[in-house]
């Protein structure tokens, strides 16, 4: 059970033997100071080696102390027993025994990766935990976009573009272009590995290019210069042309509503509504979707996601809702997709609540009606809690 077996991480450990012989020296030890005898000297250097950019574990690193090695596993030497998938797993595990009493250095080499040393003194009582992380030597790229493959952006849609490694966010700042100029607003993740660009002022059916200068840097101590175009060495610029597409005049739309009818019986309800589109999250408010019992405002926690093109409001309720009562959601007339189509429509259900289960659900129906912008009222769903 030490191995955590639903970790993971922690499992991938598990598939090394010298692991394994880690955590049963653990075991052995914490019998031994049960029974009162004195653990015998301990010699052994032990760690993980990473990536300094991402935290993942390196396979196939080299770490050495004098003359002993030890490479971590990799997909020919373990892995492939368990993926058909080169790179799926990973451990960055090293164990390395009878280390002298005096001083030593831990070297640590892998390929695309600077090497790094490090001075210690084993202990003799416990193992000497050393983890290493190393820094990529590969000059960074764009790993990704959010461009489609049809090379179109909509007006209004995030543009994302995903770095290979931690960038120099200023750097980059400074030298993105996009042509024609249009005005944009860049926001940063907090690993700085990604940049999302809001397109909400770009143009209907234009061509644009998108130019990250050679002078970009990556955010590790050597400042690597950009490899905009892939060839593994650094100082050149990254240009990705893209066409916006035709002006969106359609409205989102409600697909599908939890509670499918309008019974259920949690009390403890999730009601959600999945849209045809994403939102703009920017109008959200405490009137966005509410639950009301006749004019009673139920609190609750509203939660907005994306999945895929589509995206969904969750409404939880905080209290207990009260059995045999009818509440109704209203979901705002504000609510709009990113270029600001509203909703502009009434979607309900009326049902008798004294109908049978079976017969309400033969009976009642969607109805949709549009209305003008002067008569816009919110839309809304009765929900009968039994």
């Amino acid at each position: 059970e030490s191995g955590f077996h639903t970790n993971p991480r922690q499992q991938q450990k598990n598939l090394n033997s010298e692991w394994k012989r880690l955590e049963a020296q653990s075991f052995f030890w914490v019998m031994l100071e049960y029974l009162g005898v004195e653990r015998p000297p301990v010699s052994i250097a032990t760690g993980i080696i990473t990536d300094s950019d991402n935290d993942e574990p390196i396979n196939g690193a080299i770490a050495s102390v004098l003359d002993s090695v030890y490479t971590t596993d990799t997909f020919e030497s373990l892995f492939n027993q368990y993926s058909s998938i080169p790179g799926d797993l990973k451990n960055g595990f090293y164990y390395i025994e009878n280390i002298p009493e005096n001083g030593s250095e831990l070297i640590v080499q892998a390929e695309g990766y600077y090497p790094d040393t490090t001075a210690f003194v084993v202990d003799t009582t416990d193992f000497t935990f050393i983890d290493v992380s190393l820094i990529s030597s590969i000059p960074p790229n764009v790993a990704s976009t959010s461009i489609g493959d049809d090379d179109i952006i909509s007006p209004g849609e995030e543009l994302v573009i995903q770095f290979s490694r931690k960038m120099n966010t200023t750097s980059v700042d400074s030298v993105l272009k996009i042509s024609p100029e249009v005005m944009y607003n860049g926001s940063w993740n907090s690993a700085g590995d990604q940049l999302t660009i809001t397109t909400n002022n770009f143009e209907f059916v234009t061509n644009y290019t998108l130019t990250i200068d050679s002078t970009a840097r990556d955010n590790s101590i050597y400042g690597h210069l950009f490899d905009g175009n892939y060839d593994g060495v650094a100082g050149d610029s990254y240009v990705v042309q893209f066409a916006t597409s035709q002006a969106d005049i359609i409205s989102p739309e409600i697909s599908d509503i939890y509670p499918t009818n309008t019974q259920f019986s949690e009390l403890w309800p999730i009601i959600s509504a999945t849209f045809s589109e994403h939102l703009d999250t920017s109008l959200f408010d405490d009137s966005t979707v509410e639950l009301r019992l006749g004019s009673t405002l139920v609190p609750g926690q509203t939660v907005y996601y994306t999945v895929g093109e589509k995206s969904v409001l969750n409404f939880f309720p905080s209290v207990r809702l009260d059995p045999g009562k009818n509440y109704k959601i209203e979901f705002s007339g504000s609510i709009s997709d990113t270029v600001g189509n509203s909703i502009g429509s009434i979607l309900w259900r009326q049902v008798d609540k004294h109908l049978h289960p079976d017969a309400r659900d033969r009976e009642s129906s969607w109805k949709l009606f549009l209305w003008g912008r002067e008569k816009t009222v919110e839309p809304q769903i009765a929900l009968n809690i039994e």
